[in-house]
């Protein structure tokens, strides 16, 4: 054993010095310089194309330069994809104002989650309530250990906000189907990927030219009916549709991968961001920059000055510690120069914000926080706005994401025979599968209220003329039907045995009505004494 270690350092001490020779260490410098140049330049390239890219522009910020072609989607994505996927991840991870865009969203359209309710109904509309049941009961087993992210396995309620957060970054969510660690109840996983995994080297396919038999467009392998076969990956290979899932919401025809919600906004983004930059270059600017002359002319040269006239005979400049201007014959004394930056800076940075927010798909007043100058109406009129767009993201997320996951487990629950001994068989269950995959869904949050009382009472309205069931209900208060029947039942079981029967909810509210006529026969008796 021990002339093995000795040989083994050897051998370490041989490649330690090969690899320390002068001339191997320039040839690595000289690599290492070659990738950071060309890395620095990707980025410079990269940051050039977005910011001078436009809808229906060829080139140039104000496009002046208009297409007269049609560029394919395809086209305009293979070309550009990882370049605006690295521009929106930029801004997302270190530009408050992207980040405030995409949370807003988040908070609205998930919150904290969305719970899926089995709701099977054959053709002839009978409810399976025994496979309902299994399925919600096994969802629930599944939800804390069915997702992964990188080596964090994470609620699946709280992978939903970080999968719209990264649709929303990079247009796109790829899940990979990994086997799960022992004693999970289901055997498999969803694991996040970012979808600039996918590998675009293996296109074959270009507009209407193919260059090989198989159908490969941004590293998607279809078949003659647009569905994925298979998916490949940078460094990693092809990849089964079985074992891949990717998840869009598409914006145009023939798209075959998304585009990152804050496309249409990265140029007013930038342009918001280099305002506040040359604002602090020029503040800085202001601290340095002085004008000396007698006394006798400070308010004739405070008034040209303030005016915005430059006339600079008969003046030498000085640094000074302070902003402003330095006069003097006996006594120092300062002139004041009127900051614009009310009349000119905040309105074009109000401009900015209000293209981003129409850009994100919400009013000003929502990503902004600023009511200064609205009213009541305004108000009301922008919160039915956003709340339709969010209902609107809320389906599409559904549609496009949710939707495709759960039924991935519906048929895991079929292939591990969890639903067997209700009938449903693999081969019943492929027979027409849209019957099983059928799930109503709903969010977690708690209502937040503008008015309790009257919110509240618009609420149980609702429910009693039929417009929303009471699992509705319950989710609107942020709680799963199931578990709130069986805490009321519980609740009232043990209120009976132990005698408080006046706690219950119909004494309660008895109770309740009672005082509140007997406090206003006091205010009436309060103001006729008055």
């Amino acid at each position: 054993m021990s002339i093995l270690n000795d040989l083994r350092h050897i051998v370490n001490g041989i490649g330690h010095s090969i690899n320390t020779r002068p001339s191997n260490i320039i040839r690595t410098q000289k690599e290492r310089a070659k990738l950071n140049y060309a890395y620095q330049r990707g980025i410079e390239t990269g940051i050039e194309r977005v910011r001078m890219y436009g809808p229906g522009a060829d080139i140039g910020p104000l496009n002046v330069d208009w297409r007269t072609t049609i560029t394919s989607f395809a086209e305009l994505i293979r070309q550009d994809f990882k370049i605006i996927c690295a521009r929106a991840e930029g801004l997302y991870r270190a530009y408050p104002v992207a980040r405030r865009a995409i949370s807003l969203l988040d908070n609205n359209v998930v919150g904290s989650g969305i719970r899926p309710y089995p709701a099977i109904r054959y053709a002839n509309g009978e409810q399976p309530k025994h496979v309902n049941d299994r399925l919600a009961s096994d969802w629930e087993r599944f939800v804390d250990s069915g997702i992964r992210s990188g080596t964090v396995k994470t609620s699946y309620y709280q992978s939903q906000s970080n999968e719209l957060r990264t649709m929303a970054t990079y247009g796109n969510v790829l899940f990979n189907i990994i086997s799960s660690k022992k004693g999970s109840h289901i055997p498999f996983s969803f694991q996040i990927l970012k979808p600039t995994r996918l590998d675009f080297s293996k296109d074959t396919l270009f507009d209407n030219i193919k260059t090989s038999e198989k159908k490969v467009i941004h590293g998607i392998e279809i078949n003659a009916f647009g569905e994925p076969v298979a998916f490949h990956l940078e460094n990693e290979g092809r990849f089964s549709a079985d074992k891949m899932i990717l998840s869009f919401i598409p914006i145009e025809t023939e798209q075959y991968l998304g585009l990152s919600w804050l496309y249409p906004v990265l140029m007013a983004m930038n342009d918001h961001n280099q305002l506040f930059g040359d604002q602090l270059k020029i503040s800085r600017m202001c601290t340095k920059l002085g004008v000396w002359t007698g006394r006798e002319d400070k308010s004739a040269l405070e008034s040209v000055l303030n005016s915005g006239i430059s006339d600079t005979s008969h003046r030498s400049y000085i640094e000074l510690d302070s902003p402003g201007l330095f006069c003097s014959k006996d006594k120092p004394e300062p002139i004041q120069i009127s900051n614009a930056i009310k009349e000119n800076f905040k309105p074009l940075v109000d401009m900015i914000m209000g293209y981003i927010a129409m850009g994100m798909g919400f009013s000003y007043q929502a990503f902004t926080t600023d009511l200064n100058g609205a009213n009541y109406s305004s108000g009301r009129l922008n919160s039915i706005g956003d709340n339709r767009g969010y209902t609107c993201l809320f389906k599409k997320f559904i549609t496009y994401n949710e939707s495709i996951k759960w039924a991935k487990f519906v048929e895991w629950e079929v292939l591990t025979g969890r639903l067997i001994e209700f009938g449903v068989t693999p081969s019943v269950y492929y027979s027409d599968p849209w019957y099983y995959n059928q799930a109503l869904w709903l969010p977690m949050d708690y209502q937040e209220w503008v008015d309790p009382l009257n919110d509240m009472q618009a609420l149980i309205l609702s429910y009693k003329t039929g417009q929303i069931t009471f699992k509705e209900l319950c989710a609107r208060t942020g709680k799963n039907m199931t578990t709130q029947l069986k805490e009321l039942k519980e609740e009232r079981d043990a209120l009976i045995d132990a005698g408080l029967t006046h706690l219950l909810p119909e004494n309660l509210s008895s109770s309740l009505k009672g005082s509140t006529s007997q406090n206003k026969t006091v205010e009436e008796n309060e103001n006729e004494n008055k």
